[in-house]
């Protein structure tokens, strides 16, 4: 009997040692991971920041991109760990910011709240610009906001197209940053949003017809014990005190109908989530990788409206047109021999026809030949280019070229890249990152100059 018994603790031990190790939440300790906690990159249509945690700064990427646009700002403290940072989208050239939110590296017992502002010199137009020497007497890193706290375990971060509020959705806790005034109201969970046991894991914020500013939130709903469904939340944003939960949707799926909730309540890198609003058309992408689905969604003011869903699974999300038609895709496990473990599709959200891939034969990652990168976030710049974070911290440009030309790709901070045109056989017909198409039976394309776009033409068989 006492044999039988302490062959059933060893069971007992074995089983929940087994079964608690799935999960393996990081510590800030590692500053190696580039997809912790939040996000460490954003972009605007002048700058890409990204949060080297490794390197103790940030590295601000200028328009038009090279290594005579990139500059270095050092953390004030080498025990800084930036969980993320956010930007106004719509904001103009001479009013260049981010947010951040940081913890500390020696207990992790604080976030810091903050916002740094540079400027560029010589704003005669882009391709003359450099951000040698950017900041100001004025500029540079102000902190508005430290909470002595256990930090959260899951945090979204974002700005308002106005770029007058930012907002933060933490594990427990939620707060409205007033960045003109420098004040951070904060608010409880529990309090703000009774009925919700949510953990959140994507946040975009995005205004309705109207101009009444409006946040997308997804994450994971608890709807009992050690069980959760993924579900997408509409918010009325009332700055600077308060907000609206004004709808919300519930994701089933036939095939999983619930999700542990020890996986959905830490940082794992297979449950995040990504939430990208289209600001003309108010539609909104919402990936889930763990369902392998992507949904569409449009808002008003007072509705959430489900449009459809599709078979892919994305981690990272961003539109790549005006109209709201075309969106990029980032699938990190979905590999791309010989040159990623990873792969961007830009498929046509009515169609879900998939337009082109990345990396293909013409925008190749040749540098990374003997150790492929996963890709783990995507964003946009101008000319809707773009800037893909990789697992080893570098940030990879996909830029756009004129009709009948393609770009090959590289690091963002690298030399700028001559384009290159089409290869014998193929025609690109649109400005974009697009490579070159094959031409279709029976046809060949013109001849290629930068003035005209290459154009199809029958082949005439005598």
């Amino acid at each position: 009997m006492y044999s039988i018994l302490i062959l059933f603790d060893i069971f007992i031990t074995l089983f929940l040692t087994n079964f608690f190790s799935v999960v393996h939440p990081i510590t800030y300790t590692d500053r190696n991971n580039y997809d912790a906690y939040g996000t460490q990159v954003a972009s605007t249509d002048y700058f890409v920041v990204l949060a080297q945690n490794d390197g103790y700064r940030y590295t601000v990427s200028m328009a038009p991109f090279g290594g005579e646009y990139q500059c270095s700002y050092g953390y004030m403290t080498p025990n800084n760990f930036v969980i993320n940072v956010a930007v106004n989208r719509r904001q103009n050239s001479s009013q260049l910011s981010f947010v951040y939110l940081q913890t500390n590296t020696t207990d992790g017992y604080y976030q810091k709240l903050g916002i740094f502002t540079f400027s560029r010199q010589n704003m005669i137009n882009l391709s003359s610009s450099t951000c040698n020497q950017m900041l100001n007497m004025n500029d540079g890193e102000h902190e508005v906001k430290v909470w002595y706290r256990e930090p959260s375990e899951l945090s979204t971060l974002q700005v308002d197209l106005d770029g007058k509020y930012a907002y933060g959705f933490l594990s427990n806790d939620i707060f409205i940053y007033d960045i003109e005034n420098h004040f951070v109201q904060d608010l409880l969970w529990n309090e703000t949003f009774p009925s919700i046991d949510l953990e959140p894991h994507a946040l975009d914020i995005g205004k309705t017809i109207d101009g009444i500013s409006m946040a997308i939130i997804a994450g994971y709903y608890q709807f009992d014990i050690g069980k959760t469904l993924p579900a997408v939340y509409l918010v009325r944003l009332d700055p600077p005190y308060n907000m609206i939960l004004v709808d919300n949707y519930t994701i089933m799926s036939n095939n999983q109908k619930f999700i542990r909730g020890q996986y959905t309540s830490s940082y794992q890198f297979d449950y995040v989530m990504s939430v990208s609003i289209h600001d003309a058309t108010q539609q909104v992408i919402v990936a889930i990788p763990q369902l392998s689905q992507i949904y569409r969604f449009s808002f008003t003011s007072t509705n959430l409206i489900y449009v459809n869903a599709s078979n892919h699974p994305a981690r990272s999300t961003g539109w790549l047109d005006e109209n709201g038609t075309q969106v990029g895709l980032l699938l990190s496990d979905v590999a791309t021999s010989p040159w990623a473990q990873s792969r961007i599709e830009v498929v046509n959200v009515s169609s879900d026809n998939i337009i082109y891939a990345y990396p293909n034969n013409q925008q190749t990652l040749a540098q990374w030949a003997n150790s492929p990168p996963t890709f783990i976030r995507l964003t946009v710049t101008y000319n809707y280019q773009l800037a893909i974070l990789t697992s080893d911290g570098v940030v990879v440009l996909v830029s756009s070229a004129e009709a009948g030309y393609y770009m090959t790709t590289d690091d963002i901070n690298s030399g700028q890249i001559m384009p290159q045109p089409c290869p014998s056989g193929t025609y690109k017909s649109i400005q974009g990152t697009t490579p070159c198409t094959v031409c279709p039976t029976g046809t060949k394309s013109s001849s290629t100059s930068k003035s005209s776009f290459t154009s199809l033409k029958k082949i005439i068989f005598h």
